[in-house]
């Protein structure tokens, strides 16, 4: 059936298009919040029944736990505010997979860090797949061409960026499983030295993926001020 042969008016449909954009914010940001504060409230109580037992490694490993919390509502919410765009039930389905892996890290914290490494990885490699997803969900609509045109190069920078980190962490997980971990503190003297550096990158890692995502947001928030890029992103653009 053609566009035009539809049952309604344009004015309706019209309308109906109108109110799904305009429920696409409050929709993504309210189900992410709720995802997001289950996971907190869960990684609070682990750490809360747990926390006379940890080793230093998994003291340390708290910390880019809560902050995979913080880079998921970011890229969430940054991504919510900046594209016009209508619900989508597939792209839906994202928080809550988020959601099951943020609570599978908070337990694998105290049991076994190598499925806390492959975890984070997968939740790394979700963080590239959303980025494709709200790519080609913003170009369906007309509004948003300029701004996806301006920021492009930054979002293909920040895939790049997310595919190499979860190639490391990988990395990271497999030679944990080999026993290359085990293997170094043997020669170095120091168990658990070698968890305590790779938890220190992963930590690093995310730090970075923060500071790119605030730094992306100065740059939208420019654009639609009529304002020029921050000096560092121009490069970029």
């Amino acid at each position: 059936m053609e566009r035009d042969e539809l049952p309604g008016d344009g004015e309706s449909r019209d309308t109906l298009l109108r109110r799904l954009k305009e429920s696409a914010t409050t929709t993504s940001l309210t189900l992410m919040s709720i995802v997001q504060g289950v996971a907190l409230a869960d990684l609070a109580g682990v750490v809360f029944a747990s926390y006379t037992h940890f080793s230093p490694t998994q003291w340390l490993l708290v910390v880019p736990t809560f902050l995979l919390l913080i880079a998921a509502w970011n890229q969430v919410s940054i991504d919510t505010l900046s594209w016009v765009q209508v619900p989508d039930m597939f792209y839906a389905i994202i928080p809550f997979i988020v959601g099951a892996f943020e609570l599978f890290l908070n337990h694998s914290i105290r049991t076994n860090e190598q499925a806390w490494l492959i975890g984070v990885a997968v939740l790394v490699a979700l963080s590239t797949l959303a980025i494709g997803l709200t790519n080609r969900n913003a170009g369906f609509h007309a509004e948003n061409a300029s701004l996806f045109a301006y920021l492009r190069p930054m979002r293909k920078s920040g895939q790049r960026f997310n595919i190499i980190g979860a190639a490391i962490l990988l990395l990271l997980a497999l030679a944990s499983a080999l026993g290359a971990f085990a293997w170094i503190d043997g020669v170095m003297r120091l168990p658990g030295a070698t968890s305590f550096v790779a938890a220190m990158i992963v930590t690093l890692f995310l730090l970075e993926f923060i500071r790119r995502h605030l730094y992306y947001w100065r740059v939208v928030v420019a654009y639609a001020e009529a304002k020029p890029a921050p000096a560092k992103a121009r490069k970029h653009l």
